[in-house]
């Protein structure tokens, strides 16, 4: 009886499973998903991710127009801002699992995202590092982030340079990893994950062409200044 005792497995808890790391997503995100999926965990990766943001934007701002109030209304932009972003389009993936036979929670999917948000952390970093190196752009027409094609493909149409701009170096990162991380997470067959990163980069591209758009008719009404 005491030897049966003695031999017993002990009982696996949450807590067993390693948390998620946040650098761990760049360099290997396989296994970050994994432990997301296991362990969705969320609170110190967002802290960090808001402070870093507002750092790195107040920098990016304050070079594009040195005005302190353009610098502090960065604040409850990331503050705001930032966490609704993640709650939304959590949500969106969410149902779409849903829809596709998913078996992840909200929890998970909101927790897959504040730990894919690192890569546009990385962006933000690069474009304020970029400011400080080559200043301001004096043309006000100048493209909003050197790793995208409005860079190679400068147009005055705001549709177009919205359409362009979408397709950036970091946010192609960010959505091939939303495609693997939700198959992982969403516990769904490879397909159904790209499937669900590919609609809505699809709508995200639609969505940024339309205001754009919208932007350009109104261009066109307003007298320009």
């Amino acid at each position: 009886m005491q030897d049966s005792q003695e031999t017993h497995p002990p009982e696996t808890t949450v807590t067993a499973v390693p948390k998620p790391s946040l650098l761990g997503v760049l360099t290997d995100p396989t296994t970050q998903f994994q432990r997301i999926a296991k362990r969705p965990v969320f609170g110190k990766a967002l802290f960090i991710i808001l402070v870093l943001s507002m750092i790195f934007s107040g920098i990016s701002i304050y070079i594009t127009v040195p005005n302190p109030i353009g610098v502090l209304a960065v604040i409850p932009g990331v503050l705001i801002g930032f966490p609704l972003t993640l709650l939304l389009t959590a949500l969106l993936q969410w149902l779409f699992l849903l829809l596709l036979a998913g078996e992840a929670s909200y929890r998970q999917v909101f927790s897959f995202n504040v730990y894919l948000s690192v890569v546009a952390l990385l962006a933000a970093a690069v474009q304020a590092v970029a400011l400080i190196i080559m200043g301001a752009p004096t043309d006000p027409e100048a493209p909003a982030r050197v790793t995208s094609l409005v860079s190679l493909f400068p147009t005055e149409s705001q549709a177009m340079r919205a359409l362009l701009g979408k397709f950036e170096v970091f946010s192609i990162w960010q959505w091939i990893l939303t495609g693997m991380g939700l198959s992982i997470v969403g516990n769904v067959s490879r397909a159904k994950g790209w499937a669900v990163a590919i609609v809505l980069f699809v709508l995200g591209v639609a969505y940024a062409a339309g205001m754009g758009a919208l932007g350009d008719s109104l261009k066109g009404i307003v007298p320009a200044q």
